[in-house]
């Protein structure tokens, strides 16, 4: 945490850029970027994102590891989107994990990095009506 506030600006661009198709910022809007790096301008806020990834980890994996056991499965149905350059395109088939978890699920790959709706709104849009419909 205390090495994400020394250069708070400099992690959220970074890390933000890195997880874009492009490795860059061009798809954030002036008033996003500012709102991010208001965001991890505040020490409260940093520790919190830093425990959410913390308790991924930890216990809810371990919540996860208990319905899995039990057999609980997400009732409603589920669309999984996800973007195609980055961690997800590096593991497991994100649609075949979320099938395990869901008695309804579905959804494609859109070709972009971690933020599909600023990356790529009009795939998105599409994805997110036809589920609705």
């Amino acid at each position: 945490m205390l090495l994400i506030a020394r250069a708070s600006r400099e992690y959220i661009d970074h890390t933000l850029a890195s997880w874009t198709a492009t490795k860059s910022l061009d798809c954030f809007g002036d008033e996003a970027l500012a709102g991010y790096r208001a965001a991890f301008a505040e020490p409260l806020r940093i520790h919190a994102c830093c425990e959410d990834y913390r308790a991924g980890a930890t216990i809810d994996r371990l919540a996860d590891e208990a319905d899995m056991a039990a057999g609980q499965k997400i009732a409603a149905p589920l669309l999984a989107l996800w973007g195609e350059h980055g961690i997800p395109a590096e593991g497991s088939n994100p649609l075949e994990v979320w099938r395990r978890w869901a008695n309804d699920a579905r959804g494609h790959g859109v070709a972009c990095g971690h933020f599909l709706p600023e990356e790529a709104p009009e795939p998105t849009l599409r994805a997110l009506l036809d589920f609705f419909a």
